[in-house]
């Protein structure tokens, strides 16, 4: 069962306000425990290599059926471990043969990550995310329709807009952060080698261009970036490419490293501030309303 369907099992359990209530909570938490084992797994995490041995159908979308990938590793006391990753979707498929980098604490080996930024940080940031944002609209409606508080302009002003803003310039600046930390790593540990645009694709309308380069052993590699514009995608363009030599699929195109990262910050932070600021100006002005 999906942490979807667990929210909707819940919210069909639950009478009414509560199972309103609950079940946003019920995203908070399981997103804040998920972002607290990537972070136990970063200070003490074993690093192991994995193969994805099956991809089991787990249900039905209107992209067709949803595939979820079974990866297989020895760990550090020689036990057979298998696990399906929490963050799936668009972007986050694994092909049947393929090897992944896995993450895992010693005394915890079945509570494995694939050991990619995606997969780490995707499942617990969108939970906050939408944990967040559902719990403000539920307050709001909550406020709005209860006798003697706030009308539902008021509320929505003053509640529900600020925490779409705060939670999610919050979200833009953590995704920052952790690109921005990945990006170091690859500037001052990192290998740097020519790399050309190969191919590029289209997905919920956004184009991304498809880098191949040769790493330092002699191997093809390919990975995928987004453009932000056709020229970056254009076939046949030469790029520097940076990549760690442990994790080649994980490369970036130099000239463009920094962009993304410094994007977040900028959007996220000036959103943030923005929204607070405004809280702050219209409590002072105007304490009973927006």
């Amino acid at each position: 069962m999906t942490e979807v369907e667990r929210v909707r099992a819940l919210i069909d359990r639950l009478p009414g306000k509560v199972g309103m209530v609950m079940a946003p909570f019920y995203l908070l938490v399981f997103g804040i425990r998920e972002l607290f084992l990537v972070a136990r797994l970063r200070r003490r995490g074993l690093i192991a290599e994995g193969a994805v041995v099956d991809n089991v159908r787990t249900g039905d979308s209107a992209y067709g059926p949803d595939l979820s990938p079974v990866i297989a590793f020895t760990d550090h006391a020689g036990n057979h471990v298998e696990f399906t990753p929490v963050a799936r979707g668009n972007g986050l498929e694994l092909a049947t043969g393929s090897t992944v980098e896995v993450i895992y604490l010693p005394e915890a080996s079945p509570d494995a990550r694939v050991n990619t930024a995606a997969h780490l940080l995707v499942p617990g940031l969108l939970a906050v995310v939408a944990g967040g944002l559902v719990l403000a609209l539920v307050l709001t409606l909550i406020l709005a329709f209860a006798p003697g508080t706030y009308s539902v302009g008021t509320a929505v002003g003053r509640w529900l807009m600020p925490a779409i803003l705060l939670v999610g310039g919050g979200g833009m600046v953590a995704a920052g952060i952790q690109e921005g930390r990945a990006v170091t790593r690859v500037r001052r540990r990192g290998l740097r080698t020519r790399g050309r645009v190969i191919d590029s694709v289209t997905s919920d309308k956004r184009t991304y261009y498809v880098v191949g380069f040769t790493d330092h052993r002699g191997q093809p590699v390919e990975f995928t970036r987004p453009a932000s514009t056709r020229w970056q995608a254009r076939t046949g363009r030469a790029v520097t490419v940076m990549y760690l030599p442990d994790q080649p699929t994980q490369a970036r195109v130099a000239s463009r490293a920094w962009w993304v990262p410094a994007a977040a910050l900028l959007l996220g932070g000036t959103a943030m501030l923005i929204t607070a600021v405004g809280v702050v100006v219209s409590a002072i002005s105007n304490p009973g309303g927006m």
